[in-house]
């Protein structure tokens, strides 16, 4: 089955604003989540919500930040 990345980001509540998961450009079918990019994005859900929370933003909202940024490139080191 195709997975576009317009259609993770429609289904995703907040998308992040580093693709954590393999999209497919229809030239291939991509393989399923790994455990490592199921756990970046259990770590960055868990960090945009606390720093969403802080600045009175909603995860959707804070992910559009620098600091959603940062918090996306912690999650990935």
């Amino acid at each position: 089955m195709w997975v576009r990345q317009c259609d993770l980001d429609a289904q995703a509540e907040a998308p992040p604003p580093i693709p954590i998961q393999i999209a497919s450009n229809e030239e291939f079918v991509p393989p399923p989540p790994t455990p490592e990019q199921l756990e970046v994005a259990a770590r960055l859900q868990a960090l945009s919500e606390e720093g969403a929370r802080r600045q009175g933003l909603s995860r959707r909202d804070f992910l559009r930040t620098g600091s959603g940024m940062a918090a996306a490139l912690l999650a990935l080191n």
